[in-house]
């Protein structure tokens, strides 16, 4: 069993994490529809197909070394020396690649504009060793309250700076210097944040002790991103960006779940599960707690993401994205599978099996490649189907490797989330009652009280099926109960 203090521990973190997060919630909600409205499909199906070229060389210039740095027990100042001769090396190479390709990528996808954004992205990129020590010793110390404060603090920066450049018709080139206007101020603030010793002597000597350990989690890293990434890169050489966008906006409304939940969950979970480690806890039970109560939140929320995908689509995008509605039930599906071996990842790295989520990415992002090459000439639907398929698949091999390396087998993972089910189902019947009379859920108002109806639902199975969960709301709402009555004295 988790101790009280542990248990105790890891709710304080996820409180900062989660309340720092939902207050960002409210500027990346704001970016999304006013920019949805200012710039056209085509611009940002540009800033779409640069912005995953970037993601991939982010994570190139990263090579594992923020996840290194996250579970060592003592970072020594060799071992820091190390990993940032390492970092200022792939970062400068990797801008000054990036630089010198930006016109042979233009030039492949046909669209000039990307030429400018890849070299505005490419200071990004050689700026980013400025903060790593600083933001590491935050992270290992779990400071997400000063931590939530700068990346609020840069969101907003980003949105007022991609706001006036999009109102004076900069098109997709808004969203490039945005990005490099949100990375100078999270730079800054982090290292006035962190008071410690900042800067280490490059030495390569010191990098070859460490380089062994970074290179394989970089090369996981690595692979993890391509997944995520290779689907918009095949689709806007073989369909166009305008296929792009679309496929985009109907992956921006299940990454509200990423921004409502995922995130804040996976800034705590390395630390977290390195330090149980470190005392010698049960991390299993950790690990299924974890995933337990992220399956509680995440799966009524793309059941309705799902069926509801037309109001949401329209509401926050617009008339001009109808082609992305019927895509979003496909990509929540999918989601939802991905979301049972969510933290797969985080758990590898922290007991040191790395090499296993190297090649679970590795055989992923293979059949991923082979399979949207095949049926992208078909048009998005057959792209996402591919997807999901893929997605079902991934799942059930990383619950076999769970089975094998952490002996969590496929009964004691669903005994550990029967209730959760239970719950999801019981969140979903409300929709359906509302079909019998023929609700077509398309209004704010019908929306609104089957909002309403949903969470009184899902609160109260919480209770009836008697979820671990039960405690936890219990004591959140007791402030509101309480106030209630008073009210009522």
């Amino acid at each position: 069993m988790l101790s009280i203090t542990k248990v105790n521990k890891l709710k304080n973190a996820f409180f900062w994490s989660f309340l720092t997060n939902y207050l960002g919630i409210g500027v990346n909600f704001l970016s999304v529809v006013l920019l949805a409205r200012m710039l056209t499909p085509s611009e940002i199906g540009t800033y779409a197909i640069a912005g995953a070229i970037f993601a991939i060389a982010q994570i190139f210039r990263d090579m594992g070394i923020s996840g290194y740095l996250l579970r060592e027990k003592e970072l020594t100042p060799i071992k820091l020396s190390g990993a940032m001769t390492i970092v200022w090396l792939l970062c400068t190479s990797i801008s000054l690649l990036l630089l010198l390709a930006s016109l042979p990528l233009a030039a492949f996808y046909s669209i000039p504009e990307l030429t400018t954004i890849f070299q505005i992205l490419c200071l990004n990129i050689f700026l980013i060793p400025c903060g790593t020590i600083a933001q590491t010793h935050l992270r290992r110390a779990m400071r997400f309250k000063a931590l939530g404060a700068i990346e609020l603090t840069s969101q907003i920066i980003h949105l007022i700076v991609a706001l006036i450049l999009a109102y004076n018709s900069f098109g997709a080139v808004s969203l490039a210097i945005a990005s490099l206007s949100a990375t100078i101020c999270t730079l800054l603030l982090v290292n006035i944040a962190y008071k410690g010793k900042k800067q280490f002597a490059l030495n390569f000597a010191n990098a070859n002790i460490v380089l062994p350990s970074i290179s394989t989690i970089g090369l996981a890293n690595i692979l993890t991103t391509l997944n995520n990434r290779v689907t918009p890169l095949i689709i806007g050489k073989s369909i166009s960006e305008n296929a792009v966008a679309i496929m985009d906006k109907a992956l921006a409304t299940i990454e509200l779940l990423n921004q409502l939940l995922m995130q804040a969950i996976q800034k705590v979970l390395l630390p977290y599960f390195t330090k149980i480690r470190e005392d010698k806890g049960n991390i299993n039970e950790a690990y299924l707690l974890v995933t337990n109560y992220t399956l509680l939140f995440a799966l009524p929320f793309l059941f309705y993401i799902s069926v509801l995908s037309e109001f949401v689509v329209l509401t926050l995008f617009g008339d001009q994205w109808v082609d992305a509605i019927p895509l979003v039930p496909i990509f929540a599906l999918s989601s939802a599978f991905g979301m049972t071996v969510r933290y797969f990842g985080e758990i590898t790295i922290s007991l040191g099996l790395e090499k296993i989520l190297m090649r679970v990415n590795l055989t992923v992002f293979v059949i991923k490649v082979v399979a949207i090459l095949i049926v992208s000439s078909y048009g998005l639907f057959a792209v996402g189907y591919s997807i999901l398929a893929i997605s079902i698949l991934r799942t059930f091999y990383i619950l076999s490797l769970i089975k094998s390396y952490m002996n969590i087998g496929y009964f004691l993972f669903l005994q550990n989330t029967a209730k959760t089910f239970l719950v999801s189902f019981i969140s979903a019947i409300p929709y359906f009652i509302g079909n019998i009379y023929n609700v077509p859920f398309t209004k704010a108002v019908e929306v609104i009280i089957l909002f309403v109806t949903v969470v009184i639902a899902w609160l109260t199975s919480i209770f009836i099926v008697n979820h671990k969960a039960r405690h936890d709301i219990s004591i959140l709402l007791k402030p509101i109960v309480n106030r209630s009555l008073l009210r009522k004295e």
